[in-house]
């Protein structure tokens, strides 16, 4: 019900664009304060601030490359800064390699070597760092609720952008060590989104008809998700789930099922 995260203070990474944008204001709906994560584009993150005041509710707008390793430290110390505390952590930023097929390049993954910092720091390195700090704060007021946003690409083998696909396993098995971790009273758990209306993913053509009517064809549900689709998963997570933690919520219509 709206109104149910009152007062609460939530941070959601990545959130100019895409699934960010539609779990800020789904938060914003629910009654959050927000802490509004951007890389590049202030004007798209303004734009979303703006959305959230229209809802009654207070939003600050930081910039952090999460590239860089000492902006994720900075990052995490002003958003702190500015509210006092944290009660809601999304890790939703998230960045891919260049798509390479090693099977059309003779299995030469040293091509994506070059990529290797940025995508690590950014999927895997943001969300570890940011946890490990804001769920200090949690644990002394004994309550709250993370989320990490990983991929049905790290539940298999995504030949294209394996650094991607890695990053993502490996957010999924430190969702589940967090979890353990920061129980009682914390919450870690994750969503897996299959495709997504985002224009993120392993091909730039993900928007593209044609391209989407063959995606579609191993999407059990026949269609695309939309970010607020992914973004009321995320919210579920954060406010009704009061007994689920560690766990990898998967909502991607049913892509991976025979997997699982």
């Amino acid at each position: 019900m709206v109104g149910e995260l009152h007062g609460k203070v939530a941070i959601v990474t990545g959130s100019s664009t895409g699934i960010g944008r539609a779990t800020a204001l789904q938060l914003a709906e629910a009654g959050a304060n927000l802490v509004l994560h951007y890389s590049k584009s202030a004007e798209d993150a303004n734009i979303v601030a703006g959305l959230v005041r229209d809802l009654g509710r207070q939003a600050v707008v930081l910039q952090a490359d999460f590239r860089e390793r000492d902006a994720i430290a900075r990052f995490a110390q002003d958003a702190e800064s500015h509210w006092g505390h944290v009660d809601v952590l999304v890790n939703n930023a998230g960045t891919m390699e260049a798509a390479l097929d090693p099977r059309t390049q003779g299995g030469d993954f040293d091509k994506h070597l070059a990529a290797w910092d940025d995508v690590m720091n950014v999927n895997l390195r943001a969300p570890y760092e940011l946890t490990a700090r804001v769920a200090k704060g949690m644990r002394e007021r004994r309550s709250g609720a993370i989320v990490n946003v990983a991929s049905v690409a790290g539940m298999y083998a995504l030949v294209d952008a394996p650094l991607y696909s890695l990053s993502k396993a490996a957010l999924l098995h430190f969702t589940r060590q967090a979890s353990q971790l920061y129980a009682p009273h914390v919450r870690v758990n994750a969503v897996a989104p299959g495709w997504t209306e985002t224009g993120f993913g392993p091909s730039q053509h993900i928007l593209d008809p044609e391209f989407q009517r063959q995606i579609v064809k191993g999407i059990p549900m026949r269609r695309l998700a939309s970010p607020d689709e992914m973004a009321s998963a995320i919210v579920w997570l954060v406010r009704d789930a009061s007994y689920v933690t560690g766990h990898a919520l998967v909502v991607d219509g049913g892509m991976v099922a025979e997997l699982r």
